[in-house]
């Protein structure tokens, strides 16, 4: 595991965070579940071209979505239906961070677990109310990080870590 501020694009990634930290969950435009892989022409149509999401969440099923601007440039993000996670896909070169496309970076933000990660173009945010260790086996897809059958885009954000959880 590695600190927040142990890498490149770590302000970028503590900002997302705390935008997240902000939202209630009716920001979130719901969808009809569909796999994370599977939202290229959903994001397209709604203003970020080049959408991707990472190997490991690509077969997640995604429950609520929207574009925001970011320091002017779109992020897509998703409310997935496993720990009431969240995914942040950004282009790395219109926000200018580089990250490591090897290995997630792992660490804790307040409340909230934090993996971040690069493939080149995009870069990836993934977050939830929990810790680290929630955070490593949840990217490992084990049973401790199952699907939350009542999984809204309002159950992703905005609540306490005991209900979360």
């Amino acid at each position: 595991m590695r600190k927040l501020d142990d890498f490149p694009g770590r302000d970028l990634v503590g900002e997302i965070i705390d935008e997240t930290d902000g939202m209630d969950g009716t920001e979130l435009e719901p969808v009809t579940p569909i796999e994370a892989a599977q939202l290229g022409d959903w994001f397209m149509l709604k203003g970020f071209e080049g959408y991707t999401a990472p190997v490991e969440l690509a077969v997640t099923k995604a429950v609520g979505c929207r574009v925001y601007r970011h320091d002017d440039h779109p992020v897509a993000q998703i409310a997935l239906d496993r720990k009431n996670a969240l995914l942040a896909v950004f282009h790395t070169a219109d926000m200018k961070v580089t990250l490591s496309t090897s290995a997630w970076h792992i660490f804790q933000q307040d409340d909230w677990a934090v993996a971040t990660r690069g493939d080149g173009a995009n870069g990836y945010i993934v977050s939830f109310i929990g810790d680290a260790d929630e955070m490593a086996a949840f990217l490992r897809g084990e049973a401790g990080a199952s699907v939350n059958p009542q999984a809204s885009p309002q159950s992703a954000v905005g609540q306490p870590a005991e209900q979360a959880r």
